[in-house]
């Protein structure tokens, strides 16, 4: 009987070595070669996906300066919104002042009758009683 020994897939036989396993470590080192080829081609691909991430940071970036933009587009409503706020209070204050402007024309009828005649009470206010009323009347209606 026959010891062959092997040390790492080479076969000693009668101290001559056979490479019978050459063949496959050929292959071994062709699938290697192969797989570096893969490798680099992942890299190639991660180094796509890493441009295409900044592609994509880049997009967030515009994004985000339309995002910025859109905030000061609507801190231009907000502003347009407070002028008319303003502009509200603008109207508002001239309906008070016109309200103001009416109740100097909300008078007693004898205040109102002279001011449109552009003549003088008749009597003082706070002073007025019935018969200086009727009084008033028929001094308006003799004229």
């Amino acid at each position: 009987m026959k010891i062959v020994p092997y040390f790492f897939g080479y076969e000693f036989n009668s101290s001559v070595l056979h490479f019978n396993d050459l063949p496959t470590a050929s292959d071994y080192f062709a699938s290697q070669a192969d797989n570096l080829a893969t490798t680099s081609n992942y890299s190639l691909h991660d180094a796509d996906d890493f441009a295409s991430t900044s592609n994509y940071s880049l997009y967030e970036a515009d994004d985000f300066v339309s995002t910025s933009n859109y905030s000061l587009y609507e801190a231009d409503d907000l502003m347009s919104a407070s002028n008319y706020s303003l502009h509200d209070a603008d109207d508002f204050v001239s309906t008070s002042n016109y309200l103001l402007y009416n109740l100097h024309c909300f008078m007693p009828a004898c205040c109102l009758n002279a001011c449109m005649k552009k003549q003088p009470p008749l009597h003082q206010h706070g002073k007025t009683d019935f018969n200086n009323k009727t009084n008033q009347l028929t001094r308006a209606t003799e004229k």
